[in-house]
């Protein structure tokens, strides 16, 4: 019986178009040393994008937040807190009537303007976007009290303590962010607008 020979190895001779089974086959040497080193490289390239994309995403996701206190420069708020003639600045009706806290934290309040351990100052604050519901908080001197922004500068008498800061926190946005204007001595300024939570300590000069 005589034998064909091809590329790929032998086939038996027969009758023409027999089909005949081949058994298993080595590849050749260079085409498997090849066939592993492009494997390898092709796997190591899945592996760098599968890391790569791994790595933007976690970047994407751990965006730095919003820092919870925002610091302004007393050299932008200079004189914005504008401490009462001294026969107001122990309170009186009026100036108790513009107050905004609960009764009992009204009389611990004139208790502590008697023993001169802070004084009434008043600051005007505004919405300088559109009036859309923004409030905030703001504490100094050891009170607090919760206002309302308008779009027109309206003064707020608050207790403070020189030398000391005041903190302003935002507790509700009408949209876009809590943004301020606050009168000083140079002119109105634009403070860092706030999401709900996040606070600007100013200082109290």
């Amino acid at each position: 019986m005589s034998r064909a020979k091809n590329t790929c190895g032998e086939l038996p001779s027969g009758r023409a178009g027999d089909p005949a089974l081949l058994g298993v086959q080595a590849l050749p040497e260079k085409l498997t040393v090849g066939g592993l080193a492009f494997c390898a490289v092709f796997a190591a390239g899945l592996a760098y994008v599968a890391l790569d994309g791994d790595l933007l995403s976690n970047s994407s996701a751990q965006k730095p937040a919003n820092p919870k206190t925002v610091f302004v420069s007393a050299s932008d708020v200079q004189g914005a807190f504008f401490p009462l003639p001294s026969e107001l600045s122990k309170g009186t009706e009026r100036v108790f009537g513009l107050v905004k806290m609960p009764k009992v934290e009204k009389e611990r309040l004139s208790q502590e303007l008697k023993a001169g351990n802070v004084r009434i100052a008043a600051i005007w604050l505004w919405d300088n976007q559109a009036q859309d519901g923004d409030a905030v908080q703001i504490n100094s001197g050891g009170f607090s009290q919760t206002i309302a922004i308008a779009n027109s500068p309206t003064m707020y008498y608050v207790p403070v303590q020189t030398g000391t800061n005041a903190r302003i926190t935002a507790v509700a946005d009408g949209g876009g962010g809590v943004t301020l204007g606050v009168k000083t001595i140079v002119g109105p300024f634009p403070l860092p607008p706030l999401v709900v939570g996040q606070s600007l300590e100013v200082p109290v000069l």
